[in-house]
């Protein structure tokens, strides 16, 4: 009887070759880059590569749900992901959105502990994925090193901390805008005054991200549709206007209110 790989097995491919002497250009550049990883001597860094696998997911594909084993740490080499917490009625929490160069899964690797997040591919993704063990040694040997992974979470827990606290301190409409000018204003999107948005969100996933419906996403974005401040594709915002939202998102709560009066 044949035994068959795992489906996973077959969509990825060691980070180096057997000789330990080739790697892909894009996966050295940006482990070197990354502001923990890039810390670490070229040693280190170099047996973490070789204890890591690339692997590709299709849009829509988890790579972790809440309760999985934190087998890997995550490096995105291409594409997007989101880290967001489910909720009970199917909706969500989206914390966290990665591009190129950015890591996801530290903390649960060093921690011996099981995801408590779910990471999911908004587009078709290349991801580094560094073995959770190897990557335990390296750090745990290196405190220097490992206080840049400590400063990594804690930025990311201030993201979240001002998310929460703009959810209650903010009109909606600035923090929708907020949300839309966060994503334009991403490396690849550039800072033009007319920025397409290099991911396509649906609006509960924008809802998620600023702590809005989405009844009041789509009342929203059809109002600023036919204002010209964004333009729809598909039912998702594909570009938005930087000034003019920019208003928006530093709108005191009177502004907001006016906002919304214009929408009733």
């Amino acid at each position: 009887m044949t035994i068959r790989p795992p489906a996973d097995y077959l969509r990825s491919v060691p980070a180096i070759d057997e000789t330990g002497l080739h790697a892909d250009p894009t996966v050295r550049q940006l482990v070197a880059a990354h502001s923990a990883f890039g810390t670490l001597p070229e040693q280190d860094r170099h047996t973490l590569l070789r204890f890591s696998r690339i692997r590709t997911l299709k849009r829509l594909e988890a790579i972790c749900q809440p309760g999985d084993p934190a087998t890997s740490v995550l490096l995105v080499l291409e594409g997007f992901m989101k880290v967001s917490r489910p909720l009970s009625d199917d909706g969500e929490i989206i914390l966290e959105l990665l591009g190129a160069g950015r890591s996801a899964g530290e903390l649960p690797a060093l921690q011996r502990k099981a995801h408590d997040t779910a990471i999911v591919a908004l587009s078709p993704c290349r991801l580094l994925q560094i073995d959770a063990r190897q990557f335990r040694q390296v750090f745990e040997r290196r405190p220097d090193e490992l206080l840049a992974i400590l400063r990594l979470v804690e930025e990311r827990f201030q993201i979240v901390t001002d998310q929460l606290a703009d959810s209650r301190d903010q009109p909606a409409a600035a923090r929708l805008a907020k949300a839309l000018l966060r994503l334009a204003r991403s490396p690849i999107a550039g800072s033009n005054s007319e920025a397409g948005l290099p991911m396509r969100l649906s609006q509960a996933e924008l809802g998620s991200m600023s702590s809005l419906c989405r009844e009041f996403v789509c009342r929203y974005l059809g109002a600023w549709r036919d204002a010209g401040w964004v333009k729809m594709h598909g039912g998702t915002v594909s570009s938005i206007q930087i000034v003019p939202l920019t208003r928006v998102s530093e709108a005191e709560a009177s502004g907001g209110n006016q906002s919304r009066s214009r929408l009733n």
